[in-house]
C-alpha cells in the first residue's frame, strides 16, 4: 500500500512492453523521456531503462538526479527458476542477489547490504543473471546454484544504487517464461539499447527460423500478461 511518506515514486522498467501497461491504468502522462502523473496524491514519474546493468544503473542514477524519488518500484518480466509457477504470477521480492553470495534485502526501510545465508529463507529470492537466462536447462542449473525464485539481468544492480542513496525500493516481476520454456537465445536483441521492441531484428530472425513461430508466439503471449498482471499489482500497490 502507498504510504504517506513517499512524496515521488519512481516507477522503473527495462523495457517499453513491461511498462505501458502500467503507464496506461494510471493514467500517466508523456513529459520528456518519461511519463508523469499525481496518484493518491503522489507525484509518480515513470521511464524504462533499456536491458543489463549498465543501462538501467545509468538511468536509474540520472532519474534518481532529476526526481529525487523517496520510492523506486521496479517492474517488469523474469524467467521462473522453480517448477510450476505459471507465467502471468507476479512476486515482490524480499532480497535480491548477483549470485556472488552477495545479497540486497528489501524487506526494510532502505535496501540492506549482506551475505547471503542460503539457511536465512531469503524468499522470494530474485537473481540477476548477467545474460539471458534463455535455456529450461540453464535456469534448472541457476535454480540448482543459487536457491532464487527467478531470473533478471538488472534488478540487484538497481537495488546496489538505491542502497547507495538509502532510497526505498520495491522490486515486482512477473514470470513471462516458465521454467520448463526455452526460448532464442537472440531474443534479447531484439530490443533497441533504448528499451524499445526492434521488430525488424525479430522479424529477420523468424525469416531465417521459421520453426521458432510458436515459440515466439508463446513468448509474446506470456509476456503480454505478465504486464498486464503487473499493471492490476501496480495499482493495488500504489491504492
Amino acid at each position: 500500500m502507498l504510504t504517506n511518506q513517499a512524496n515521488t515514486i519512481l516507477l522503473l522498467a527495462a523495457v517499453d512492453q513491461e511498462i505501458m501497461p502500467t503507464i496506461h491504468r494510471l493514467g500517466l502522462q508523456h513529459d520528456d523521456r518519461c511519463c508523469v502523473g499525481d496518484v493518491g496524491g503522489k507525484r509518480v514519474v515513470a521511464a524504462f531503462t533499456g536491458i543489463g546493468r549498465d543501462r538501467c544503473r545509468q538511468a536509474a542514477d540520472r532519474l534518481i538526479a532529476e526526481h529525487r524519488p523517496d520510492w523506486i518500484i521496479q517492474i517488469g518480466l523474469a524467467g521462473s527458476l522453480i517448477e510450476d509457477t505459471p507465467a502471468g504470477q507476479v512476486i515482490q521480492f524480499n532480497a535480491v542477489t548477483d549470485g556472488s553470495g552477495k545479497a540486497i534485502f528489501l524487506d526494510r526501510d532502505t535496501p540492506t547490504p549482506a551475505a547471503l545465508d542460503p539457511s536465512s529463507g531469503a524468499t522470494p529470492l530474485l537473481l540477476s543473471h548477467n545474460e539471458l537466462a534463455y535455456s529450461a536447462q540453464l535456469k534448472r542449473r541457476l535454480a540448482e546454484q543459487h536457491g532464487a525464485t527467478a531470473v533478471d539481468m538488472e534488478s540487484f544492480h538497481l537495488a546496489e544504487l538505491a542502497a547507495e542513496r538509502s532510497i526505498r525500493l520495491s522490486v515486482v516481476r512477473a514470470i513471462s517464461d516458465p521454467i520448463d520454456l526455452t526460448i532464442p537465445q537472440e531474443a534479447g536483441n531484439w530490443v533497441k539499447d533504448d528499451g524499445t521492441a526492434d521488430i525488424a531484428a525479430a522479424t529477420q530472425y523468424l525469416a531465417t527460423h521459421p520453426r521458432e513461430l510458436a515459440t515466439m508466439m508463446k513468448l509474446h503471449s506470456h509476456a503480454t500478461l505478465a504486464a498486464r498482471k503487473l499493471a492490476d499489482f501496480v495499482v493495488t500497490m500504489l491504492a
